[in-house]
Protein backbone atom coordinates (compact mmCIF):
# COMPACT_ATOMS: atom_id res chain seq x y z
CA UNK A 1 0.00 0.00 0.00
CA UNK A 2 1.62 3.38 -0.80
CA UNK A 3 1.62 5.66 2.01
CA UNK A 4 -0.31 8.73 0.05
CA UNK A 5 -0.70 11.86 2.76
CA UNK A 6 -4.73 12.59 0.76
CA UNK A 7 -5.84 9.09 1.54
CA UNK A 8 -4.74 9.22 5.22
CA UNK A 9 -8.14 8.24 7.20
CA UNK A 10 -9.32 10.87 9.94
CA UNK A 11 -11.68 10.58 12.41
CA UNK A 12 -14.30 11.82 10.14
CA UNK A 13 -13.03 9.69 7.20
CA UNK A 14 -10.77 10.30 4.01
CA UNK A 15 -9.70 13.41 2.44
CA UNK A 16 -11.00 16.55 3.30
CA UNK A 17 -13.94 16.08 5.26
CA UNK A 18 -16.80 18.49 6.32
CA UNK A 19 -17.24 19.53 9.33
CA UNK A 20 -21.18 20.76 9.90
CA UNK A 21 -21.09 20.77 14.04
CA UNK A 22 -18.51 22.45 15.59
CA UNK A 23 -18.91 20.11 18.76
CA UNK A 24 -16.71 17.45 16.69
CA UNK A 25 -13.76 19.45 16.55
CA UNK A 26 -11.38 19.14 18.88
CA UNK A 27 -8.35 21.53 20.33
CA UNK A 28 -5.47 20.56 17.72
CA UNK A 29 -7.15 19.85 14.84
CA UNK A 30 -6.43 21.36 11.55
CA UNK A 31 -8.79 23.34 9.71
CA UNK A 32 -9.91 25.31 6.47
CA UNK A 33 -12.78 27.47 6.46
CA UNK A 34 -14.45 28.43 3.06
CA UNK A 35 -16.50 31.72 3.40
CA UNK A 36 -19.36 32.23 0.57
CA UNK A 37 -17.32 34.87 -0.96
CA UNK A 38 -14.49 32.19 -1.20
CA UNK A 39 -12.36 33.59 1.59
CA UNK A 40 -10.43 30.81 3.17
CA UNK A 41 -8.50 30.50 6.41
CA UNK A 42 -6.60 28.10 7.52
CA UNK A 43 -5.57 26.98 10.90
CA UNK A 44 -5.29 24.92 14.06
CA UNK A 45 -8.44 24.63 16.46
CA UNK A 46 -7.63 26.49 19.78
CA UNK A 47 -11.31 26.36 21.58
CA UNK A 48 -14.25 26.00 20.68
CA UNK A 49 -17.57 26.82 22.93
CA UNK A 50 -19.54 24.12 24.58
CA UNK A 51 -22.70 25.06 22.44
CA UNK A 52 -20.39 24.98 19.36
CA UNK A 53 -21.26 28.30 18.66
CA UNK A 54 -17.79 29.70 18.50
CA UNK A 55 -14.29 28.32 17.57
CA UNK A 56 -10.98 30.04 17.84
CA UNK A 57 -8.42 29.30 15.04
CA UNK A 58 -4.96 29.75 15.04
CA UNK A 59 -4.02 30.81 11.48
CA UNK A 60 -1.77 29.53 9.61
CA UNK A 61 1.72 31.23 8.63
CA UNK A 62 1.92 33.20 11.85
CA UNK A 63 -1.97 35.66 11.13
CA UNK A 64 -2.94 35.05 14.72
CA UNK A 65 -5.56 33.85 16.74
CA UNK A 66 -9.20 34.38 14.94
CA UNK A 67 -12.55 34.26 16.10
CA UNK A 68 -15.32 32.33 14.09
CA UNK A 69 -19.00 32.60 14.75
CA UNK A 70 -20.94 29.57 13.49
CA UNK A 71 -23.45 31.92 11.96
CA UNK A 72 -20.48 33.73 9.80
CA UNK A 73 -21.39 30.59 7.32
CA UNK A 74 -18.41 29.20 6.66
CA UNK A 75 -18.12 25.83 5.06
CA UNK A 76 -15.58 23.75 7.74
CA UNK A 77 -13.48 21.02 6.31
CA UNK A 78 -10.92 18.86 8.30
CA UNK A 79 -7.33 18.58 7.09
CA UNK A 80 -6.02 14.74 6.97
CA UNK A 81 -2.70 15.80 6.50
CA UNK A 82 -2.13 17.14 9.96
CA UNK A 83 -3.07 13.37 11.30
Amino acid sequence: MVDDPDRKPTRFGFRRSVVTNWNDLRPGDTVLLVGTSKERVSGTVDAVTTDGDIMWILQDDGAGRKLFHHSDIYQTLTDPKAF
